[in-house]
């Protein structure tokens, strides 16, 4: 019984773990996207 329940632990964890790398992987692919498309709107935005 206390192995399945370690194992439920350990599986927890693991998709905890693998959530927080996902959400760290879109956080920096949002903030990438974002200057980039600063870096290529600057001059043409200015135009006013």
């Amino acid at each position: 019984m206390l192995e399945k329940v370690m194992e439920l632990h350990f599986l927890l964890y693991a998709m905890m773990l693998m959530g927080g790398l996902g959400a760290l992987g879109m956080l920096t692919t949002h903030l990438t996207y974002r200057r980039m498309i600063r870096k290529n709107t600057e001059v043409k935005s200015n135009l006013k």
